[in-house]
């Protein structure tokens, strides 16, 4: 998981728009602003998820991609909803195709981060995800049920 929070994107966006390296002999400049730090999801994710879950007295499987993406599609079949109200009640359906593109690749690309690591410093210092954000994210999906 390469994530981070979008005002520190937004900081390194910014600091490499206005970087003062140009393209030479017209090529042009491309850099990946992502994470560095990368979290492996299954050594962190459902830990997090299961001490909040259990902190309120609720439970909450963690899934696979597959199968979580089986069970919004089943539950919208079945569910007897349609549009907001559908949306309301899970969200997820709305970015179905896109997980299911996710979930079709056996690994997302991986970008090269060295040029951009060289003229980003921000980039250099971003912090990897934290479980305590994780929980945190937890809290915010968890207060819609």
């Amino acid at each position: 998981m390469d994530w981070m929070a979008a005002n520190v994107l937004a900081d390194v966006v910014v600091g490499l728009t206005f970087d003062e390296r140009k393209a030479k002999g017209g090529n042009a400049v491309v850099f990946h602003p992502q994470n560095p730090q990368v979290l492996i999801w299954q050594d962190h994710v459902p830990k997090a998820v299961q001490k909040y879950a259990s902190s309120l007295g609720k439970e909450c499987e963690v899934v696979a991609l597959t199968e979580w993406l089986k069970r919004v599609a089943e539950d919208a079949e079945t569910c007897g909803l349609q549009g907001e109200e559908l949306d309301r009640r899970s969200p997820g359906v709305k970015f179905l195709p896109v997980y299911e593109l996710f979930s079709n690749q056996k690994s997302l690309p991986k970008f090269d981060l060295t040029k951009t690591l060289e003229v980003s410093e921000k980039l250099r210092n971003v912090e990897g995800i934290k479980e305590e954000w994780i929980e945190n994210w937890c809290r915010g999906w968890m207060a819609q049920f």
